[in-house]
């Protein structure tokens, strides 16, 4: 298996964790709002049906969630909110946020900065009703849009990674086309 998709392979493992991390970036009212807003973007592309892959497409569904996680931690990272973290929350999102140049490498550098101009645009993206906004203003949409998410992990398919090239190929090429569109 390629090191790009072993890695991605792992991060839809560690999904849930991170998914908590970014949690905690959301939660902390000192981190820079531009940051939080960032977090309530990524947690909310978790729940869009009809995001970059459908999550309904076997494997690369859930593999686009991953990576626009990393990226838009990545972008929140850029503002600074390690200094108002807990050592827990600031190694994951260090962790988090070192991952794109994997990604970046996996994906070549014009679809990697298509991925990330997509990213920036998410803090402005309604999923369910809920913006970015209101998720940071109101407690009760924050914990509807936890309770969102974990009900969606509960129920995620399997990914299966056999055929590492396949997914490769792919989850490149949806990208790119999606991409393109946006």
């Amino acid at each position: 298996m390629s090191t790009a998709v072993e890695a991605i392979s792992e991060w839809v493992v560690s999904l849930r964790d991170d998914v908590e991390i970014v949690k905690a970036v959301l939660e902390r009212e000192a981190v820079p709002v531009e940051a939080r807003r960032l977090a309530a973007g990524a947690l909310g592309y978790l729940l869009s049906r009809m995001d970059l892959i459908p999550d309904w497409n076997p494997t690369i569904g859930i593999v686009d969630d991953v990576l626009v996680l990393r990226v838009c931690m990545d972008l929140a990272a850029q503002h600074h909110p390690s200094e108002v973290l807990d050592d827990d929350a600031r190694i994951g999102l260090g962790r988090l946020a070192n991952h794109v140049d994997l990604i970046r490498e996996f994906l070549g550098a014009p679809l990697f900065e298509s991925l990330r101009r997509y990213c920036r645009r998410l803090p402005d993206v309604s999923v369910h009703g809920r913006s970015p906004a209101l998720v940071l203003a109101d407690q009760g949409a924050r914990q509807a849009l936890y309770a969102d998410i974990e009900a969606d992990l509960a129920h995620l398919p399997e990914a299966s990674f056999q055929d590492p090239d396949e997914i490769a190929l792919r989850l490149r090429s949806y990208l790119h086309y999606k991409l393109e569109q946006s």
